[in-house]
């Protein structure tokens, strides 16, 4: 993963941080953007959030990364082991948690040997019955993105 600098839209006009961080981590991860934008919108996080789970995990941030899934991971990778740091830093820093949940779907994506959907329903769980249920919410949530952009490109 590498460090969210700034992005331009198309014409030049300076892109505001949230989506200038979404499209960055879709970029770098070679996912397409509007799936990650369906995935956080799903998520329902923000910079901050804390979710507890009946397991006694936690979800974090914007993309609600499972702390007992991810964590170790993360502070391995990106904190010297500071788990703490890692903890904080997923929490309440949108752009790492963009960047972190793009890398995670990456993941899923090659396990599922590029099927997207395969991939989105692996991001929530791994049981046939959740990931259904998942996916039904994503595919609800994109295709309310793909609305709003389609209205929106059309000057609307």
């Amino acid at each position: 993963m590498t460090p969210v600098s700034k992005a331009r839209a198309a014409d030049g006009e300076m892109v505001p941080a949230l989506p200038r961080c979404l499209f960055m981590a879709a970029d770098a991860q070679k996912i397409p953007r509007s799936i990650l934008a369906a995935l956080m919108l799903t998520e329902g996080g923000h910079p901050g959030t804390e979710m507890p789970n009946r397991d006694g995990s936690h979800d974090l941030g914007v993309m609600q990364v499972n702390d007992r899934t991810w964590l170790n991971k993360v502070a391995y990778l990106l904190f010297d082991g500071d788990r703490a740091k890692a903890r904080r830093e997923l929490r309440d820093n949108g752009c790492l948690s963009l960047a972190v949940g793009a890398w995670i779907f990456r993941g899923y994506v090659d396990e599922a040997g590029g099927d997207y959907a395969r991939a989105v329903g692996y991001y929530n769980s791994h049981t046939p019955v959740h990931m259904a249920a998942y996916q039904q919410r994503v595919r609800h949530n994109f295709v309310k993105l793909s609305q709003l952009m389609d209205y929106y490109r059309k000057g609307g």
